[in-house]
């Protein structure tokens, strides 16, 4: 444990067997983010892939939509697998 002006300060290195479980934390949290920013798109922006996909909706381009939800999932898809792919091989210990 280290001290950060008066206030201990512990890191992953003090605690080695937490940070498994920290990177698989993050990402989930990363889950929830894109999760919130689709969302926020949905609802109020005037551009994004949100914006795009509620004008689809609205002229009737169920192709339009159906290809930006999968492109939206792609990503979501790919970011999940390079947080993944280091966890496995930083932990191998670790079942994740």
């Amino acid at each position: 444990m280290r001290q950060l002006g008066r206030l201990p300060c512990a890191s992953l290195s003090d605690h080695p067997s937490a940070a498994p479980q920290v990177m698989e934390t993050l990402r989930l949290m990363l889950r929830w983010a894109w999760t919130y920013v689709i969302v926020a798109e949905l609802i109020g922006a005037t551009s994004g892939s949100g914006r795009m996909i509620m004008d689809s909706q609205r002229l009737r381009g169920t192709g339009q939509m159906i290809v930006r939800i999968m492109v939206i999932w792609l990503i979501g898809l790919v970011t999940d697998f390079l947080l993944k792919a280091p966890n496995r091989r930083l932990f191998p210990w670790a079942m994740l």
